[in-house]
This record gives structure tokens, C-alpha cells and sequence, in this order.
């Protein structure tokens, strides 16, 4: 299994440093009591109007998580019933969650309650949230047990819970409370935000998308909710889409800091930099680290003039140090990078930065450095090509897999790794840590390295994918390297994507074929399938999704892509149908495998099974894939049901249009047409 990438990992998460905490706050609903149902007030008097009243605050805390309705309502109830010991604790939750303990505690003090009887959960509850932000969390935990074991039905005692633990021992200990606060409320937003958003920190991204989808249909333009959606689009690297639902939160919430903040690094992720410091110009009074944020998307941009501005104005620390280094390298400036990064040694990022440095500078890398992680490894490697060493070199890199994004040495051997001069390895050290730290001005650094040595396959393959990040030219480099080292299995990897991104079939199929002659990538075999389909290349394609079965003999998606092209290229319906139907057992309801299993009923003439499988499938792509929508329109004609057909063809029609369906599509439409 891969080691995580250090560097590239603390630089794209010190952005993201003001840490998530599932939401306690709730929903704002700005309507709130404003159009609500008036209580008959000459029936009932004051006190038992007050009790009523700060009930329902009660239930929609519960039921929503919804504390809105508190800060004025709350307030008002306690000065007209100084007893009522609902409305007291209720204010009191609310001013633990805004992290005014003072004023919380003030609220539960004896002289303040006086003859007021205090609900128990909700006591416990306020009483777990106070710890909860006085840092005591034994205590907070203990409250908040209590909560639950007195009331184990109330949504949000198991939420609070589930907070506690969460900052004690993290997402993954939280989910069992997050995922039954949300199944007690099904109808709360902000518990199956506060699910998705933990099963998201746990890594469990589908499923967060599923929790955040249905809290989207429950309040879509909940603040907790697009923020969370916001961060899962964070962790999927889809920082556009991101940026989308912070945007859709300021524009309810214009204050809101976490917005503001996730709204300017999801743009300075997405290399957005005009936008971004926009974005920071306008929310500077609510992002508080907004001075650091502007160096990053200066240094990110290769934007000297600015970050060296911007570091002025940041206070010393960290950070400071971090950027003032990686702009000493930007600049070519070795010297200066080492005596930045010296200072912030005792840090991953400015330790691996004084090695560059003092690589580029004629120094060794040090001792073990090979066993701190990938990136590390990458540095180590180089410090043995400065010394000449390509054996001891080639171990390490072996020990860099996912420096950068798909790097791994397949197919590299020590001969291609003798040819690197030393010199030129001392001169790669500063700009692969910009590269590294995701600093401007790598690529066209490593660019010229690379044409300076055009038989160096390392340095050719580093530019490449520097200039492919930024959506600089690459494919120029990516051949030269597959000319100097045409084994090297990721260079043929990355000139496949280019071909396949640019719909060159052919180029893709042969740099595909060319990387799983050396190394059996599921992807890169799905991929290496698909083209031979569409080239009519088919023993090479069945050659591929055997070769993608034979690596992962369970995996649901080989046994139903070797399935379907049995089933339609190769008429074998039969090992087809065992196939389908073993992947059906893997991933059961999954669309594609019903709609494999359907085309198969009908290519045997069982239209009754054909119909009920394609139904189905259709039903669970939920309108996701006009083409499984096609092949029951297909059924439909078979058995004779015209009108059907015809009813389930119109809508599809227009979907399809301009695309490569559209020609199947019309020819259904003439099959149809009285």
C-alpha cells in the first residue's frame, strides 16, 4: 500500500487547518416563528403559554437540531417565566455551542435556576457541551452518556455524544452516534450532515456522499449541510465543486467564517488565483489566517513580487518560514531556502526543505532518510544519484511510490538511472520540493533540466507531470521519456491519459498495452478494454478484462465488464450469465450488472426475465444512464409493448441527442413509429 505523500499532504491541509467539528449549532431558520401557527392566548395562561412555547424550542432541538429560534425566543420566555427551566437550559446550550462557557454556566448557577426545574437531558446535555468546550473531555463524556442512557431515542444527546468523541478519539469512533442521531431524525439536516461529514474525515467518501445528498433534500440550502458537501468535495480533490456549495452558503450566511475561509482555499486548490484573492479581499475581516492564504495562492502562482509582499505582513512562525523558503527556491536562491527552513527543522516540511536545499547546495542527504516516508524516499534517492550510486538510488525510489500522483518504478532499471550525472541530480532537489509543495515554478524548472538532458528519464518524467498539474504542454516530454525508457511503465500510464483525455483511441490503446505488458493495472486494463472495443481490437479486449480478473478475482465491476462483452461481442451467453450473476452476488441491485443480466435474458428469449431485470436496472440508475434506459426500450419492442416502448423512448430521445446514443436512440424511435 502506497505511503502517504508527507509534503503534498501537510501543504494542501495546513489550508484546511481551522479543523471540522461536526455542527452543533443547527439550522438558522430565519422564518423563524415569524409565520407560526399563533397559540390561543385567552385560554391559556401566561406560565403554561411559556411551558408551551419553550416545549416546541425542545422538540425542534431534538427533532432538527435547530437552535435558531433560541437566542431571541429563549430570552423572552425566561423574562417572563423566570421558572422556566426548559427555556433556561435551552439558552444555556446555546451560549455552550457559541463557546460563551461563562454565560452558560451563569445560567445553571442555583441562585439562577432558584424554584426552576431543569429537564435532565437537556441539563445533562448542556452540561456535556460546557465540558466539551472547557477542554475536560472525561467529563463531557460522562454528561453526555447521561443524556443518552436517560433518553436514548433523543437525536441530539447521541449528537453531542457523538462530538465529544469525536474530539477525543476521532471520526471513526464518532460514527456509531453521528449514524443514530440521523436515523432517530430522518428529517433533521443537520445529523445527516453531521454523519456525512464524519463518515467523509473516516474516509468512507461514498458513503458521505449518500448522507450529504439526503441532507441536501431536506434543507438545500442548510449552511451545515453545504459546508459539509463543500469538504467532501475537498477530500475527492474536486475543488471546483467545492467551491460551489461554499458560495451557495455565503449567499445565506455573507458572514459566515468557515465559508469564506473553505470558499478561497477551495479556489487556491483549484488554481483559481484571481478569483481567490477576491474572495479573500472581500471576507478579510471574517478569515482570520486571510494574510497566509494570499501568500499561498501568490507562491502557488509563481508570483514572487506578491508572496514576498505577503510574507511581510505574516506573523513569525511556521508558516512564514515555510513560505519564505519556498520562495528562496522559486527564486534559485539555495542559500536563502536553508536558512529558512533550518529554523522550522523540527517540522516534516522544513526538514525535507533543508534537504533539497542542502542538496542543491553540494551537501548529503542524511542517514534513514529513505525510512521517513515517499517523499522523503524521493530526496534520498537523488542524494545517492549526486554521489553516484544509481543501485542505492533505484532501492529508494522504490520506496517514493506516490511522491507525485502515480509515480512508481515499474519497469525502471539501474542502467536507466546511470546515465543521470550528478550535477544534474543536485539540480533537481529544489525544484521538485516546489513541485512537492505544489510552489509555481517547478515545472518550467524541471522543463529545462529535462531538455538540458535528454537522456535523463527521471527528470523527463518530472517535468511532464509538473507541466501536466498546471496545464502546461506535456505530451512532448512524455515521448521523449517513453523513447529514452519505453518500458517505464508510468510514463506509458500517463501518455495513455493524455490520449485518452484528447480521444486519440489508438494512442491511448497503444500506450495502455505497452504499460500492462509491464505491470497489470486494473485501471489502466478497464481503460486498455474499453479502446479495444472501440477499435474492434477484441482479443486484446477480452485479453484485458481477463488479465483485470485475474488480478482482482472479486472485484464485481471485471466479472461484469467481462460479462457484458462476452454476452455482446463474444456470444458466449452462457460463461456471460455465470459471470453477471456472480457479480450480482458481489454488488447486489448495482444497475450495470442488472442490465448485463437483462441484455442476457433477452439474448436468450426470456423477454418476462429480460423486462424485470432491465426494469430494475433502470430504476436503480435513477436516470444516470440512458443507455440502460435504451436497452429496455429494446426489451419493450420485443415483447410486443409499442406503447411502452414508446412512452419510455420520448423522454430519452432529447437526453441523448449530440451524443454517441443518439444514433441508437433514432433507430429505436423508427422501430416504434406507427
Amino acid at each position: 500500500m502506497p505511503r502517504r505523500a508527507a509534503l503534498r499532504f501537510v501543504i494542501s491541509t495546513f489550508l484546511l487547518s481551522s479543523a471540522w467539528q461536526p455542527a452543533t449549532a443547527g439550522i438558522v431558520d430565519p422564518l423563524m416563528w415569524k409565520n407560526a401557527q399563533p397559540f390561543d392566548g385567552a385560554t391559556q395562561g401566561p406560565a403554561f403559554q411559556t411551558r408551551l412555547n419553550s416545549d416546541i424550542l425542545a422538540e425542534r432541538l431534538r427533532s432538527r437540531a435547530d437552535l435558531g429560534g433560541i437566542e431571541a425566543r429563549a430570552t423572552e420566555l425566561l423574562q417572563l417565566n423566570p421558572a422556566d427551566g426548559m427555556a433556561r437550559v435551552l439558552l444555556a446550550i446555546l451560549r455552550a455551542v457559541q463557546s460563551d462557557v461563562e454565560a452558560a454556566r451563569a445560567l445553571l448557577e442555583p441562585d439562577a435556576v432558584g424554584d426552576a426545574r431543569l429537564p435532565e437531558v437537556e441539563l445533562s446535555i448542556a452540561r456535556a457541551l460546557i465540558a466539551r468546550e472547557e477542554g475536560t473531555l472525561e467529563r463531557a463524556l460522562m454528561a453526555a452518556r447521561r443524556a443518552v442512557a436517560l433518553d436514548g431515542s433523543h437525536p441530539y444527546a447521541h449528537n453531542v455524544l457523538a462530538t465529544v468523541v469525536y474530539r477525543r478519539d476521532g471520526p471513526a469512533a464518532a460514527l456509531t452516534h453521528m449514524e443514530r442521531a440521523a436515523e432517530l431524525a430522518p428529517d433533521g439536516a443537520t445529523y445527516w450532515a453531521n454523519f456525512g461529514a464524519t463518515l467523509a474525515e473516516a474516509g468512507f467518501l461514498d458513503r458521505a456522499q449518500s448522507a450529504l445528498t439526503r441532507a441536501v433534500q431536506i434543507n438545500p440550502v442548510a449552511c451545515d449541510v453545504l459546508l459539509g458537501l463543500g469538504r467532501l468535495d475537498m477530500l475527492r480533490v474536486q475543488p471546483a465543486d467545492a467551491a460551489q456549495s461554499f458560495s451557495k452558503c455565503l449567499a445565506v450566511q455573507p458572514d459566515n467564517a468557515d465559508a469564506a475561509r473553505g470558499l478561497a482555499v477551495a479556489l487556491i486548490e483549484a488554481r483559481d488565483f484571481e478569483n481567490a484573492r477576491a474572495v479573500l479581499d472581500r471576507y478579510a475581516g471574517v478569515i482570520p489566517d486571510a494574510a497566509m492564504l494570499r501568500v499561498e495562492a501568490a507562491l502557488r502562482a509563481g508570483n514572487a513580487d506578491a508572496a514576498q509582499a505577503g510574507i511581510l505582513k505574516m506573523e513569525e512562525g511556521t508558516s512564514r518560514y515555510l513560505a519564505l523558503g519556498r520562495l528562496a527556491l522559486m527564486q534559485s536562491d539555495a542559500e536563502a531556502a536553508l536558512s529558512a527552513f533550518e529554523k522550522i527543522a523540527e517540522t516534516p516540511a522544513g526538514r525535507l526543505g533543508a534537504v533539497a536545499a542542502t542538496l542543491a547546495l553540494g551537501g548529503d542527504a542524511p542517514e534513514g532518510l529513505v525510512e521517513e516516508g515517499a517523499e522523503q524516499a524521493l530526496f534520498a534517492a537523488y542524494g545517492h544519484l549526486a554521489n553516484g550510486a544509481p543501485e542505492q538510488a533505484l532501492a529508494a525510489l522504490n520506496m517514493a511510490s506516490y511522491a507525485v500522483p502515480g509515480f512508481a518504478i515499474d519497469g525502471l532499471s539501474e542502467a536507466d538511472l546511470a546515465t543521470i550525472a550528478p550535477e544534474t541530480a543536485r539540480a533537481m532537489a529544489g525544484p521538485l520540493f516546489l513541485r512537492l509543495s505544489l510552489t509555481g515554478g517547478a515545472a518550467p524548472q524541471l522543463r529545462q533540466i529535462a531538455e538540458a538532458n535528454p537522456d535523463d528519464v527521471l527528470a523527463t518524467f518530472f517535468a511532464a507531470e509538473a507541466a501536466a498539474r498546471v496545464g502546461a504542454p506535456s505530451i512532448d516530454l512524455l515521448d521523449s521519456a517513453a523513447r529514452i525508457a519505453p518500458h517505464f511503465v508510468v510514463v506509458q500510464v500517463m501518455r495513455g491519459n493524455h490520449f485518452f483525455a484528447q480521444r486519440e483511441a489508438r494512442g491511448a490503446f497503444e500506450a495502455y498495452g505497452a504499460a500492462a505488458k509491464i505491470r497489470k493495472d486494473p485501471d489502466v486494463l478497464v481503460r486498455l478494454g474499453l479502446l479495444g472495443e472501440t477499435l474492434g481490437e477484441d482479443a486484446a479486449a477480452e485479453a484485458a478484462y481477463r488479465a483485470f480478473l485475474t488480478v482482482q478475482p472479486d472485484s464485481y465491476i471485471a466479472l461484469n465488464q467481462l460479462a457484458w462483452f462476452l454476452a455482446v461481442r463474444a456470444d458466449d451467453l452462457s460463461e456471460a450469465k455465470e459471470l453477471a450473476q456472480k457479480a450480482l452476488a458481489f454488488q447486489p441491485g448495482n444497475a450495470a450488472i442488472l442490465d448485463t443480466l437483462g441484455w442476457i435474458a433477452l439474448r436468450e428469449g426470456d423477454v418476462d426475465l429480460a423486462l424485470k431485470r432491465l426494469e430494475a436496472a433502470a430504476t436503480a440508475a435513477d436516470g444516470g444512464a440512458p443507455e440502460i434506459e435504451l436497452n429496455l426500450v429494446e426489451a419493450l419492442i420485443v415483447a410486443g409493448q409499442m406503447d411502452r416502448a414508446r412512452a419510455q423512448l420520448a423522454p430519452i430521445v432529447m437526453r441523448v441527442k449530440d451524443t454517441p446514443l443518439q444514433q441508437r436512440a433514432d433507430a429505436l424511435t423508427s422501430r416504434v413509429t406507427p
